[in-house]
């Protein structure tokens, strides 16, 4: 069995772990020693962006906000999909996570924060909604190691900043599904379960992409 290899760790704002860590050929990121995302499973990302962007197609010039960066995947996959025109902002509030990604995670991800289209915020998605006027056509949650103590504040921000036919996505383990549904349903928004699975064509759903908008057929049939 080949070693595991610490690359980095941090201490986030509510003083737990986070380690970059390197097996074989794969990064991973643990949490106080539990694993929250890899390089080998990380379609729920993948599936957050392509969730997320369901409708941004529809606008020239889409206002998109992305909260948390992880190991990029879902960074990268919204860049693929929206227009030349889109306004990106992303919010992560760990600054050591962000030099991970320019460092640690290669060349694409070093060219992924360069985009023009993208704002980097180092502040939390709530903060970063505090004084913003904008009205969001796309908002996704990932990977945000605040967001199960701020849960209620947050996701109500991100409810208030949507546009009302913008598309609210989080990524969820399936313990979380419920939680984050009855957040959403207290402001008055329809809401949809998409399950997905570490890889492409993994049969076990371990997360789900939780979707909210103002009106049920805004909400996507299936992930893309």
């Amino acid at each position: 069995m080949k070693p595991s290899v610490p690359l980095a760790s941090c201490q986030t704002p509510s003083g737990e772990t986070l380690e970059c860590i390197a097996h074989d050929a794969d990064i991973y990121l643990y949490l106080d020693r539990q694993p929250i995302c890899s390089t080998r499973a990380h379609e729920p990302e993948a599936a957050l962006a392509r969730a997320g962007c369901y409708r941004v197609s529809q606008y020239r010039n889409p206002q998109i906000l992305l909260a948390g960066i992880g190991l990029g995947h879902c960074l990268h996959e919204v860049l693929a999909i929206a227009p030349p025109k889109a306004s990106i902002s992303l919010s992560e509030p760990l600054k050591a996570l962000i030099e991970w990604n320019r460092t640690l995670l290669g060349e694409d991800n070093k060219r992924a924060l360069q985009d023009d289209r993208l704002s980097l915020h180092t502040k939390p998605v709530g903060a970063l909604l505090k004084n913003s006027t904008i009205k969001f056509d796309a908002i996704m949650i990932s990977d945000d190691p605040g967001l199960t103590r701020a849960a209620n504040n947050t996701l109500r921000a991100c409810a208030a900043h949507l546009n009302p036919k913008g598309l609210l996505c989080i990524k969820a383990s399936r313990d979380d599904v419920g939680r984050i549904r009855g957040i959403i349903r207290t402001c008055n928004l329809h809401t949809c379960i998409l399950p997905v699975g570490a890889r492409p064509g993994a049969r076990t759903r371990t997360h789900a992409i939780v979707c909210a908008a103002a009106r049920p057929d805004f909400l996507p049939e299936s992930i893309g």
